[in-house]
């Protein structure tokens, strides 16, 4: 599974302090292999019914604009691009509805950084199936530790696009199979010119900007094409953590979590907690007089805010809430078309939001999250103590993403215990490219009416 850097095609052993290793399809473990494509379906169905929110469609604009030479697919229209405006276009795409996964030590989202990046890149080097899902695996491994590095050296909650450039930079240049040396470049490249990304306040005024995951993926393929030409940075703070020596022992992509709402990761236990609550009692909503969330900090913090732009919807607590306690759902239509609600803005002037000092301790391990609701005749519902659907653990977490997946694409998840039909990805079109790399079959049927 790990060779080192001399046993690779086309690279010369290079003088280093250790070897980075690559990643062979054939011989991941089956578990890795089956989580590789079911991140790749979930980013999909993640991506696809963004193609019409604002910051997906001025992005995919600007990069057919001036970025209009290159063998790489922008999802959102299927138009070609070069390398980088692919990843650029559809990394912004991917985080444009905040349905994609993530992981908790990451705080973050590797995903969404790595797999619009290296698809880009496979398009381009009409690299097959299987080079493609090695290098995302071997893109989220770095991605994760990546992230876990710079939060324990920073004193600043950094967005996915201030670590995700490093990862989405040294995937590339593993399926372009170069050096150690020119990883080495790549990585540092990277991490000199990622930006500062402070999350918190895109938190608290929430924006397109969000994670800066889309520029993420771009300065992770600018990273990896200049050094691979030549360019030369020095090295990485990031290797003083030796990011490269528990690869293929232990596997951070089996740990990421998938989302169920189209909403931040903060805010779906309490969501969840409210759905269940109102379900489980036939609670109607013109009944309830209060609703009291208890909550970690960083949960407890987001705006509370009637949103008048998507962005608003996705950032929010006790606005998600509402909406799902006054319509039973919260899905990707309602961060859509539903916001201002008059119903659920009524609603949410009743939600009290507070912190629990044993929830807080948690994070971010774990998003513990429990909801109360009283009636206006007095009765109280109490939810237990509720983490979000999708985590790590969740036998449900196949589930979550073949629904999100056959509503929001519409095709059909193929057995991923049949062969692996490993075709080259270039030169396809958008519609036959999705389906190769999602392992599914069937016409595409885009769930949502923001879809192309």
């Amino acid at each position: 599974m790990i060779l080192s850097a001399g046993a690779m095609p086309n690279g010369a052993m290079d003088t280093m302090p250790k070897p980075i290793p690559r990643l062979v399809w054939a011989d991941l473990p089956p578990a890795v292999q089956r989580r590789a494509v079911w991140l790749v379906r979930d980013l999909v169905a993640a991506s696809l019914p963004g193609a019409g929110v604002a910051s997906a469609a001025i992005t995919a604009a600007h990069v057919e604009r001036n970025f209009r030479s290159g063998g790489a697919t922008i999802l959102a229209s299927g138009a070609r691009s070069t390398v980088s405006g692919a990843a650029l276009a559809n990394g912004m795409l991917s985080d444009a509805l905040s349905l994609n996964d993530g992981h908790v030590l990451a705080k973050g989202h590797p995903g969404a950084n790595i797999i619009p990046a290296v698809l880009a890149a496979a398009e381009e080097a009409d690299a097959t199936l299987s080079e493609f899902l090695a290098s995302v695996v071997f893109g989220y491994e770095l991605a994760v530790r990546a992230a876990m590095d710079l939060h324990a050296r920073s004193p600043v909650y950094r967005a996915a696009g201030a670590w995700g450039p490093m990862a989405s930079a040294a995937a590339i240049c593993h399926l372009r199979r170069l050096s150690d040396n020119i990883i080495r470049h790549a990585i540092g490249f990277a991490e000199f010119h990622a930006p500062h990304a402070p999350l918190l306040p895109s938190l608290s005024q929430p924006a397109m900007t969000k994670d800066a995951i889309g520029w993420g993926a771009f300065l992770g393929a600018t990273a990896a094409e200049l050094a691979e030409a030549g360019f030369t940075a020095h090295d990485s703070e990031f290797f003083d953590a030796d990011p490269f020596e528990d690869i293929g022992r232990t596997w951070r992509c089996l740990d990421g979590y998938v989302k169920p709402f189209p909403v931040i990761r903060l805010s779906q236990p309490a969501i969840k907690a409210a759905l269940d609550l109102r379900d489980r009692h036939a609670l109607d909503h013109h009944r309830i007089a209060r609703v009291a969330i208890r909550t970690f900090a960083n949960s407890a913090n987001l705006p509370r805010l009637i949103p008048t732009v998507t962005e608003e919807a996705q950032y929010g607590l006790p606005w998600p809430v509402a909406y799902a306690l006054v319509h039973g759902r919260f899905d990707v239509q309602d961060v859509i078309d539903g916001l201002s609600d008059p119903d659920a803005a009524t609603l949410m002037a009743r939600i009290e939001v507070s912190i629990l000092a044993e929830y807080d301790a948690l994070y971010p391990a774990k998003r513990v999250s429990d909801v109360s609701i009283e009636t206006d005749s007095g009765e109280l519902f109490n939810s237990d103590p509720v983490t979000a659907d999708g985590d790590a653990g969740d036998p449900g977490w196949e589930d979550i993403v073949a629904a999100k997946f056959r509503a929001h694409v519409g095709l059909e998840p193929d057995d991923l215990d049949a062969p692996l039909c490993d075709r080259p990805l270039g030169r396809l079109p958008r519609d036959e490219l999705i389906a190769a790399i999602c392992r599914a079959s069937g016409p595409i049927r885009y769930g949502t009416r923001s879809g192309p």
